[in-house]
């Protein structure tokens, strides 16, 4: 009570106004802590976010190196069955050729061997 007989000679308004300067302030630092908490999580999200792409960037890059080696090793053995063709046509030509051989040979003596 003492602290309303302090404002009694001031009259009813400043009391008033002084009621709502501390209604204010109460609310107002509500207000702030509020939006203290709301930054505070949205800095959460923005790190979890962050994090996020970070794991998808090493994850494409993981992905990026896997597709480069099935590449390499796509390539290798396209390159050992190019090189296996060359060798079976190298060596149906050689066949041809002594088919040949083996033909003009019976042409001319009628036996083989």
């Amino acid at each position: 009570m003492e602290v309303l007989k302090l404002f009694v000679p001031y009259g009813p308004g400043w009391l008033g106004g002084a009621a709502l300067v501390l209604i204010a302030a109460y609310f107002g630092r509500q207000f702030l802590d509020e939006y203290k908490r709301q930054n505070q999580r949205k800095g959460e999200l923005d790190l979890k976010r962050e994090e996020r792409k970070q794991e998808e960037v090493a994850e494409r890059a993981q992905r990026d190196r896997e597709r480069s080696q099935m590449e390499g090793r796509i390539a290798a053995q396209m390159e050992r069955s190019n090189s296996l063709m060359e060798a079976m046509k190298t060596l149906m030509e050689s066949v041809v050729a002594s088919n040949e051989v083996w033909y003009i040979r019976y042409c001319f003596t009628g036996r083989f061997g």
